[in-house]
């Protein structure tokens, strides 16, 4: 799949590795007891990097603070201090959560004070917090670290959702407050703005269920040794961040093909689906194919029981019916084939035959759409995609993935490292995990790479079938695994979206053809 390389010196780091939340404590933790760093310097460089990331984004607007007990609290106290120090803008309101906190950030609370510093107090104040909260224009949050378990509970959970109510901008301490590994989609947290990791970027705020409450994510470095971050991520397979232009770029060799290329080379795809309401589906999964660089598509619509049905659309696409060629034809000469875009009268007898054909011709596949609908209905022959030697792509999105696993939508979007490697234990297949982070796993025991998508102009009609297509186009060069191609097409996939909204506005799948193509071919220029 794709790998991420050691950084250079000076260089812009490509790709961040995403940790669990105990994993950083437990790196703190190691840096306090094995390394004799004290936990006050610790808390000094985050603060201080805490605070040099957001004052540009302030600009000397009021801003209030509020500060929890824990290491995170004392975080947003230090930037407190270097506020006040720099007088870049009129001194932060402070807000804490009750009198006393930790050890750490009353050291840093007693170092305000003898500034001239004044603090509120949430649970002997709360009116007064709450007028300061309604005409701040930044609030700065630290209430709850990574070590929260369980639901928010009182006084705090009040606390939490004056924040969100108010209409300043809100910037969270490491993770927004409430936030834990695992944490569910309907629990109470705060809804920020930006959030600021001091330390490497953590799993969770990458999830389906928490990525829509964290705003901008940003990290900073607070002094951890290299060394036990490189000691914690060789513990466990850790999945990577990549930015999508960055990956595109990256390897635009691996996409691109010889000058002399003929469309032979540039892959055959084979296109299976269409149906009932359906007819576009396959269309643009084909056009997606064209756009990934495929030399030839054939697009068989219909499934093999169902009466043949008419399919228009590109020129470009050759169109075949059932009565017009056999599925085994279509497999022989398939490099990569693409099986359910709008397939709605297909039954999973007809899945069955397809996985049986591929299999004999060896041809790598993609599921989307209907095949993975039929692959989750009961009674479905998942094994026999296990027992494929081609690579599978599956593209699902997060219903179709709980549907697959037999799980529900909030497991999916809480724990989508769990949910896809609970499915790859015995179907060794590659998950696309669609939605606004889109999650790429190779098969058991290979790496897992996201993709923070945050654009919503993607989540339109035909935007899985051309994104299916992309992926199939690559899969049919011959050149690429499984992962590599999977991840790239969903690279592509997102830049041109981003581009086209930017440029555009909203936009229809079949607007997005083209720009997918011109990232995809920049490789070659």
């Amino acid at each position: 799949m794709v790998a991420q390389r050691p950084p250079v010196a000076g260089a812009i780091v490509m790709a961040e590795r995403l940790f669990r939340c105990d994993a950083v404590a437990d790196v703190d933790r190691r840096a306090r007891e094995e390394m004799g760093i004290p936990g006050i310097v610790l808390m000094e460089g985050a603060g201080r990097s805490l605070w040099d990331t957001i004052k540009d984004r302030i600009r000397g607007e009021s801003l209030v603070i509020c500060a929890g007990p824990g290491n995170n609290g004392g975080d947003a106290l230090v930037a407190a201090r270097f506020a006040l120090i720099e007088e870049r803008q009129p001194a932060p309101i402070i807000i804490t959560a009750r009198r006393n906190g930790g050890a750490l950030a009353e050291q840093q609370w007693a170092i305000l004070e003898r500034m001239g510093a004044s603090r509120l107090i949430w649970e002997e104040e709360p009116q007064r917090c709450s007028d300061e909260l309604a005409r701040a224009r930044w609030i700065l949050e630290g209430l709850l670290g990574t070590g929260t378990t369980g639901a928010v509970r009182e006084p705090l959970l009040n606390l939490i959702r004056l924040i969100n109510s108010s209409p300043a901008g809100v910037i969270a301490v490491d993770i927004p407050s409430g936030v834990s590994d695992g944490c569910p989609a309907g629990g109470e947290t705060i809804h920020a703005d930006i959030t600021v990791c001091t330390g490497p970027p953590r799993e969770v705020l990458y999830s389906g269920a928490i990525r829509p409450r964290c705003g901008e994510i940003l990290t900073v470095d607070p002094g951890f040794p290299p060394a036990l971050l490189r000691d914690a991520a060789a513990q466990e397979e850790l999945p990577v961040l990549w930015r999508a232009g960055t990956l595109l770029r990256h390897h635009a060799r691996t996409l691109a093909v010889p000058r002399t290329a003929h469309k032979g080379v540039r892959g055959a795809v084979g296109v299976l689906g269409g149906g009932t309401g359906a007819s576009g589906a396959p269309i643009l999964a084909g056009r997606g194919a064209l756009a990934g660089g495929a030399g030839v598509v054939k697009i068989l619509s219909g499934a093999p029981s169902a009466h043949p049905r008419a399919v228009s659309g590109d020129a470009a696409l050759m169109h075949l019916s059932p009565g017009e060629t056999t599925l085994r034809d279509l497999i022989r000469w398939s490099r990569a084939l693409v099986i359910g875009p709008g397939w709605t009268d297909a039954t999973t007898a007809d899945l069955a035959e397809v996985l049986a054909a591929a299999g004999e011709g060896n041809v790598p596949l993609v599921l989307d759409a209907a095949a993975l609908r039929l692959s989750g209905d009961e009674g479905v022959h998942l094994k026999d995609i296990a027992l494929l030697s081609a690579p599978v792509v599956v593209t699902p999105h997060p219903g179709e993935m709980a549907s697959l696993v037999g799980t529900s939508v909030d497991e999916v979007l809480a724990d989508p490292r769990g949910v896809i490697r609970a499915f790859q234990e015995t179907i060794p297949v590659t998950v696309v995990l669609k939605g606004s982070v889109t999650w790429v796993a190779a098969p058991a025991g290979g790496a897992i790479l996201v993709l923070d998508g945050g654009c919503p102009a993607l989540a339109t009609a035909g935007s899985g079938d051309v994104l299916a297509g992309v992926v199939g186009a690559l899969l049919a060069r011959g050149t690429m695994d499984g992962p590599t191609a999977a991840a790239l097409a969903v690279a592509a996939h997102l830049k041109a979206g981003r581009k086209l909204f930017t440029k555009r506005g909203w936009f229809t799948a079949d607007r997005l053809v083209n720009a997918i193509a011109r990232e995809v071919s920049r490789g070659q220029r």
